[in-house]
């Protein structure tokens, strides 16, 4: 694994680290209940899974990814990154939308107490494609972009980065 020598470097991965583990909780969840029988929310290990799920990927969406795409990816654009921009703006325009549906499924179903059987077969679903998508965008962005913009900052714009970051969240 890449030794994260930025300050913004190990924010972000801070972050990877937390979302692989909400999504692959909530894969694991899926798995166990399948697409037909809606997870009891009732049972506080469902409960936590689903909550801490709702909330990573509000935070994943809102402020992880427009952080990249407001701060890091202009950087990227001035050393001539431009594939690794668009390849990266891709997965977020396609993970967004999805994750934002999950949270919305999965904050109705708070609300309300329990899933509907169509609401709970549309997060299986949804939740399942998510937690693929965002698996592979995270190990790309551990292997591409973190490892890449220790040898591109300087440690005032790495300091800048990082203050900007802490302040989004």
């Amino acid at each position: 694994m890449y030794e994260h020598t930025t300050q913004i470097g190990r924010l972000l991965h801070d972050d990877h680290q937390r979302c692989l583990s909400a999504v692959q909780n909530l894969e694991a969840l899926l798995a166990r209940q399948g697409p037909r029988k809606p997870a009891d929310l009732a049972d506080p290990k469902t409960r936590s899974v689903l909550v801490e799920a709702k909330g990573v990927l509000s935070q994943e969406t809102a402020t992880h990814f427009a952080f990249e795409e407001d701060h890091l990816f202009p950087l990227l654009a001035e050393v001539g990154e431009q594939h690794m921009i668009l390849t990266l703006k891709s997965e977020h325009d396609a993970i967004a939308p999805i994750a934002e549906d999950v949270v919305r499924l999965i904050a109705d179903a708070l609300k309300a107490g329990s899933f509907t059987p169509e609401a709970w077969t549309e997060l299986h679903d949804l939740g399942l494609e998510l937690t693929e998508r965002q698996v592979f965008h995270v190990q790309k962005e551990e292997m591409g972009l973190l490892s890449g913009i220790g040898m591109m900052l300087e440690p005032d714009v790495d300091s800048r980065l990082a203050d900007t970051y802490r302040s989004m969240g």
